[in-house]
């Protein structure tokens, strides 16, 4: 039954291409009319790949194909042949996904997006195939074709937490000190953009996770150094203040931390919450003899 539901699609998706074509549609419309369709087959077969029939994979396959062989300059041809590979992917058909991925790449090269996603992918299927040494060349070819994009940052810390989980230590201490030289690299030359400010948290978060918090604090003032008028800055020393006290169990450090934030700051939307530290602090440590804020008090 499902087959020949599938089969009265297919002859609809044929009439309807026959049909925009004797009506004397645009390329434009009628490529995206034949995408419409293709992309309902598609998502049915993201929705539950495992229970996608083979006939159905084939059919939505061959509706991807059709629009890349009448309208093989169409804007959104890179995209349809990323989804027939990922068609596969899905399906576990790993090879045959390495290679739509890699038709991909040969066909669309200035597309450094999709390619980007195509060469994530291929790594993906070794992964999935149990084949690290192979999806780690695939990784470190992204890393170094696309050394500022975001999925290479995300791949540096990736990489190190593999060997982390499957306790390599010596290899996860090496992925992770080459990731910090890429981000400090980045710092360096992206500073006052995203792309730096991005970087500073991926350091913060390798410290975090390696509970190095000399280093994490350190990072912390570097980033109030390098920027102290900005709001990252101002959320630095409120999250130095926050590691004094609740890592490291130093209130006293905490709460003149906590002050400087006050004091520098006195608009952030934090002040009231480090006034509140404050006030816990002089209150559980009376041996300090700190001296909570005193509060503005609100003139009605």
């Amino acid at each position: 039954m499902n087959n020949i539901f599938m089969s009265v699609k297919c002859r609809t998706f044929i009439c309807m291409i026959g049909l925009l074509l004797l009506v004397g549609c645009s390329k434009e419309y009628m490529a995206e009319r034949m995408c419409w369709y293709a992309n309902k087959l598609y998502a049915q077969i993201i929705k539950n790949p495992d229970k996608s029939s083979e006939y159905e994979v084939k059919m939505t396959i061959g509706a991807f194909q059709d629009i890349l062989r009448i309208y093989p300059e169409w804007d959104n041809a890179s995209q349809l042949q990323f989804n027939i590979a990922n068609i596969y992917f899905l399906k576990k058909k790993y090879p045959q996904a390495r290679k739509e991925f890699k038709n991909l790449q040969d066909k669309y090269p200035e597309q450094i997006n999709m390619c980007l996603q195509a060469q994530m992918s291929i790594g993906r299927t070794y992964e999935m195939e149990k084949k690290w040494d192979k999806a780690l060349v695939c990784y470190q070819k992204i890393i170094t074709d696309y050394p500022v994009s975001y999925p290479t940052l995300q791949l540096l810390c990736y990489i190190a937490d593999y060997y982390d989980a499957y306790k390599q230590d010596d290899k996860a201490q090496e992925a992770y000190v080459q990731a910090i030289n890429h981000y400090e690299r980045l710092i360096k030359d992206y500073t006052g953009t995203q792309v730096e400010a991005t970087a500073w948290e991926f350091i913060l978060d390798i410290y975090k996770k390696q509970k190095q918090y000399d280093k994490t604090v350190e990072t912390l003032q570097r980033i109030i150094n390098a920027h102290p008028e900005s709001n990252r800055a101002a959320v630095a020393l409120y999250e130095m203040a926050a590691m004094y006290l609740d890592v490291l169990k130093k209130p006293e450090e905490a709460f003149g931390y906590y002050k400087s934030f006050v004091v520098k700051y006195p608009e952030h939307k934090l002040v009231q919450s480090a006034n509140t530290k404050m006030e816990s602090i002089a209150m559980s440590f009376p041996q300090l003899g700190l001296k909570p804020p005193i509060r503005k008090r609100i003139v009605e």
